[in-house]
């Protein structure tokens, strides 16, 4: 289950400049500041930054500009100084949109003393910027655990945070309290996303004192674990509970990720308040479809469910359904395969049919369970991966196509070719020759798929002929990877391939390890990917 990608945040609205400052850059010269138009006519920045140095200079930089909308990324590990750095430069400014990025680094080993502070600086940006409406703190692991209560208060300051300097003075626990006349109402946030995990039994008075600071804040995103999904929500409900603001809850964990508004009769939020007595369950799965079924917005369905699950899900969520992405994952667990039979999957089918807009992620560790076949050539449709690794792939791709009814026409008037919307095709199999019939049933469900983004042929065999076939059948529009590791493609079909990929093609990922190439094959294909894909990056 993603987490977090840029394009669910709508408000932050993906901007054309995307310079990236690292060491072999010199200068900020080709950074074009507020070059982009914003909400209100204010600028709007994209940048990726890899040193302190570089950091520096486009803090420095930033004083200069007029920007309401900032999407940061800061890709090395940094320090509690970088942190704290980046925290006086930003309450500066007067942004109102804010993504910022911190791949989950941890800082450095010098730096150990300073780990359990890390989160500091982004719960005082958040509760301290008088402009700030949006947030959105991305690779934040530490957000909750590396911060404590006192440091979700507002900093003193001496002067305006958009003063040329400011004077702050770090918070000790003798902030934690009761409000202050003068502290209300500093901070303009509305919206908060946060990708760092929330413990209900250690971190729920960081979110009261978040919310007494935040007098606007309306919508949070937060994740959890599975087993704490239901004390979750049912904490977030207690603590919001005075403040008749909130609305909006997101929440995210491994298996479940759900929306849950406060002003919906059908939500667990639009229920009146109360304490409810709630036992460890024995399945913490059944627990979370029977009471939040109507909120569920994704679901990872692995081997631990069984019919009663998807039965169960059926029914909460006949009358009001908000599923937006059902992920399957069969037959990765060690001890036991997935329990469900033909009643579960026409359960499933029941719910992606009924839910227009829910997609489905279909994978499976081996075919030994070909009844999931029929099933997924009557959802195939509403699917937009599939991942299967074949033992007995002459006989499993075959059964597999034949299940894929023929697609109704286009309604494009550009094309007129019947397809589906499948964006991944990962087939893997176990090192054999593919049948001439298994070759012309994997043409087939190629040619049915225009749209790929990622595909994946691994580990069989072809003759030369078949594989020109196959290769021709590819679709390169949308393509970003291609993986054909562990195969006999050689040279002329490499050749083949490029031929069809002309200048600014999407690939960025090719995969060839343990094929036929010779040393003089790889190096003519690393000069034609310089000339037209030089962004792509070959892995051997």
């Amino acid at each position: 289950m993603g987490f977090h990608h840029e394009n669910e945040y709508p408000l932050l609205r993906p901007t054309p400049v995307e310079p990236r400052l690292d060491s072999s850059t010199s200068s900020l010269g080709s950074l074009s500041i507020g070059a982009t138009s914003g909400d209100g006519g204010g600028g709007s920045v994209k940048v990726i930054l890899e040193s302190p140095t570089h950091a520096k200079q486009f803090y420095d930089s930033l004083a200069r500009a007029q920007i309401q909308q900032l999407d940061l990324t800061l890709d090395w590990n940094t320090t509690f100084s970088d942190l704290k750095l980046m925290r006086d430069t930003l309450l500066r400014l007067p942004i109102v949109k804010l993504r910022l990025d911190y791949r989950s680094h941890s800082g450095p080993t010098s730096d150990i003393v300073n780990r359990s502070k890390r989160g500091k600086p982004m719960a005082q940006l958040m509760i301290q910027h008088p402009h700030l409406v949006l947030a959105d703190f991305v690779g934040a692991d530490g957000f909750f655990s590396r911060s404590t209560q006192d440091c979700f208060s507002p900093l003193p300051t001496t002067t305006s945070p958009l003063a040329t300097t400011t004077t702050t003075t770090l918070p000790g626990p003798k902030l934690f309290g009761p409000l202050s006349p003068g502290r209300v109402g500093t901070s303009q946030i509305r919206e908060v996303h946060i990708d760092g995990t929330f413990d209900y039994k250690v971190h729920q008075g960081r979110i009261k004192t978040m919310l007494e600071h935040c007098p606007s804040l309306t919508a949070l995103t937060l994740k959890c674990k599975d087993l704490d999904f239901v004390w979750t929500v049912y904490t977030i409900r207690e603590l919001v509970a005075n403040f008749p603001q909130f609305r909006y809850l997101d929440l995210a964990s491994p298996q479940f990720s759900a929306g849950f508004d406060r002003h919906d009769p059908w939500s667990a939020f639009g229920k009146p308040h109360q304490h409810e007595e709630i036992k460890q369950a024995a399945d913490n799965n059944l627990t979370v479809i029977e009471r939040f079924g109507p909120d569920l917005e994704t679901l990872l369905i692995d081997d631990n469910f069984s019919n009663e699950h998807i039965t169960l899900l059926e029914l909460v969520t006949r009358d009001h359904c908000k599923l937006k992405l059902l992920e399957m994952r069969i037959g990765f667990a060690l001890i036991a395969n997935s329990a469900i039979t033909d009643v579960g999957q026409d359960c499933l089918t029941m719910i992606l049919r009924r839910q227009l807009a829910c997609e489905l992620m279909f994978a499976m560790s081996h075919d030994d369970r070909m009844d999931w076949f029929p099933f997924l050539g009557g959802v195939y449709d509403k699917t937009s991966t599939i991942r299967i690794d074949f033992q007995r792939i002459n006989k499993s791709i075959p059964l597999l196509e034949q299940r894929i009814p023929q697609p109704p026409p286009s309604s494009s008037s550009l094309d007129q070719r019947p397809a589906y919307a499948i964006l991944v095709l990962e087939f893997r199999g176990a090192g054999g020759v593919l049948k001439p019939a298994t070759v012309q049933s994997l043409v087939r469900i190629l040619s049915l798929a225009p749209r790929l983004q990622i595909l994946g042929m691994t580990n069989f065999e072809m003759d030369r002929v078949e594989w020109d076939q196959v290769l021709e059948m590819v679709s390169l529009d949308d393509l970003k990877e291609l993986s054909l590791e562990e195969t006999n493609v050689n040279g002329h079909h490499v050749a083949l391939l490029m031929n069809r990929i002309v200048v600014g093609d999407p690939l960025r990922i090719l995969t060839l390890g343990k094929t036929a190439l010779k040393s003089q094959d790889i190096e003519g294909l690393k000069m034609a990917m310089q000339e037209r894909i030089p962004n792509c990056k070959l892995v051997l």
